[in-house]
């Protein structure tokens, strides 16, 4: 028996061949805005309309085809308790080596001495920069892109401690522990790289009382959401010389995506030279759609064979 599903866009010829490519025969895949059959179990989209949602009496799973949910999705989500929600984690690999640029650029002052270096100015030369190899990496969010930042920090020689929802033994050399704990990890931390998804807790959790807690010269790197570190509380931070910065995710966004002349934020991060900062653009790589594909044919071919798919999230919690 075929597996119906349906997908509110059709992917450009080259990744919809590799989709059907990759897709187990038994699933039966339309494409397009609005489905003309009603029969789909399964339906693929960021902001489905309330009435697709019901167009389908066998409706009973959604996948978001990127990371986090759309606030406006997961409000209209609460109309239909019956419909289970996924995202995908294909960007996961892309992120990790994001946070991963942001904080050895923001730990070596990459970007300053370059700019400086242009001019041929040598006396970046004589600049040190601190050791990582020995200190110690806070890692807040220990999902798919936590743990592969969390492995790398380890690589590089930090002794690692991540942080999440529900604590559980190490993971090899990785202390993992409850995110109630981040008072008492804070002050240790030399790196704090920022896995989290923007919720409720979540909002805010990097107030400028906590900030004060880290030991001067932290790196925060952040590729969650920018709403999770407080801006005012940053930027002075970074102002005062305390800690220095890499940030990927920001407190205001343009309605076009290259867009040019709008500030990412009402305060002049611009002016400051210990922070590195990258417009939202972690999430992407050459081949981020092919892994889209990928990670949307995992998901649907797990249900194809009767298994109930993997990445569900809790519409309450916000992951």
């Amino acid at each position: 028996m075929s597996l119906r599903v349906h997908m509110l866009y059709k992917p450009e010829p080259v990744y919809h061949q590799h989709l059907m490519k990759i897709l187990q025969e038994n699933v039966d895949i339309t494409f397009g805005l609005e489905p003309k059959a009603t029969d789909y179990t399964i339906l693929i989209g960021g902001r489905p309309s309330s009435s697709i949602l019901k167009n389908s009496q066998n409706l009973h799973s959604l996948v978001i085809p990127f990371a986090g949910i759309p606030k406006e999705t997961s409000s209209l989500l609460h109309n239909f308790p019956h419909i289970a929600l996924h995202n995908i984690h294909h960007n996961a690999a892309i992120t990790a080596e994001m946070a991963i640029a942001l904080m050895l650029a923001a730990t070596k002052k990459i970007v300053p001495i370059d700019r400086q270096f242009r001019n041929h100015d040598w006396q970046g030369r004589m600049i040190s920069s601190p050791l990582l190899s020995g200190k110690n990496a806070l890692i807040l969010g220990y999902g798919a892109i936590g743990k592969r930042v969390a492995n790398v920090c380890h690589a590089l020689g930090m002794q690692v401690t991540a942080l999440r929802r529900n604590s559980y033994p190490e993971d090899g050399d990785i202390k993992v522990r409850n995110i109630d704990m981040l008072d008492e990890a804070l002050p240790q931390a030399n790196v704090v790289m920022v896995c989290l998804p923007q919720t409720q807790k979540t909002t805010n959790l990097l107030c400028k009382k906590r900030l004060n807690l880290l030991p001067t010269q932290t790196v925060i790197v952040n590729i969650g959401r920018a709403a999770i570190i407080n801006e005012k509380a940053l930027f002075d931070a970074l102002s005062d010389n305390k800690l220095c910065a890499g940030l990927d995710v920001w407190y205001n966004y343009p309605k076009e995506v290259t867009a040019q002349n709008f500030s990412p934020s009402n305060l002049p991060f611009r002016e400051l030279e210990n922070i590195v900062m990258s417009p939202h653009r972690a999430g992407r790589c050459d081949e981020v759609e092919f892994l889209r594909m990928e990670h949307i044919a995992q998901l649907v071919n797990v249900a194809a064979n009767g298994d109930e798919m993997p990445n569900k999230i809790d519409i309450n919690r916000g992951y």
